[in-house]
């Protein structure tokens, strides 16, 4: 099964660095990491990452993107690779090394086509201590039903999301739209995707 991952960030080298080492050292190793670096000055590909034995595809665009512009670079380039499946991660989240796999077998060898971990933990950094949560139910916390990222899809489903993505990019930038998904105003257009 081929995999790809896909990531945006955007001036947090240190994240994408531990990022790429813990997708080093998952169980299952995705085939390629397609990452967007976006609101950079430049790209940090070459002189921070080279030494990372992982296959990366690093997208640039020095302009900053939002919700859910700088998703849709990366996505649209993981599906170039031609993928089985498709996750899309953050780089500031820690992932177990058996993330991959587990979030893999959810999808029981293509009998579904989405795969996400429900429940997840929690380790909140303040400024002097760490507070570690277990088992969290993040569809407390977050409002789609499962973990805030990490989830896994098929070929087919990524695809399907990246017009949805597509679509939305263009709606939430209309007027009326509702400007965030917490009820808040922002002037940042988002989608609760």
């Amino acid at each position: 099964m081929k995999v790809a991952v896909a990531i945006a960030t955007r001036n947090r080298p240190q994240w994408l660095r531990m990022f790429l080492l813990q997708m080093v050292n998952q169980t299952v190793r995705p085939d390629v990491v397609v990452i967007h670096e976006n609101g950079q000055s430049r790209s940090m590909k070459d002189e921070l990452f080279s030494d990372i034995p992982i296959k990366t595809d690093f997208l640039y665009s020095a302009a900053k993107q939002v919700p859910p512009d700088y998703a849709i670079p990366a996505l649209k380039r993981a599906l170039e690779h031609n993928p089985d499946v498709v996750f899309l991660m953050n780089d500031d989240n820690i992932y177990f090394a058996d993330h991959i796999a587990k979030t893999l077998a959810g999808l029981q060898n293509g009998k579904y086509d989405v795969s996400y971990h429900s429940h997840g933990n929690f380790l909140a950094c303040y400024k002097d201590t760490l507070e570690y949560f277990k088992n969290i139910n993040w569809s407390k916390h977050f409002a789609n039903m499962g973990v805030d990222d990490g989830f896994a899809m098929s070929a087919r489903a990524a695809a399907q999301y990246l017009t949805y993505l597509e679509y939305a990019s263009k709606a939430c930038k209309q007027p009326g739209w509702k400007p965030s998904y917490c009820g808040t105003i922002s002037p940042i257009p988002e989608t609760d995707h």
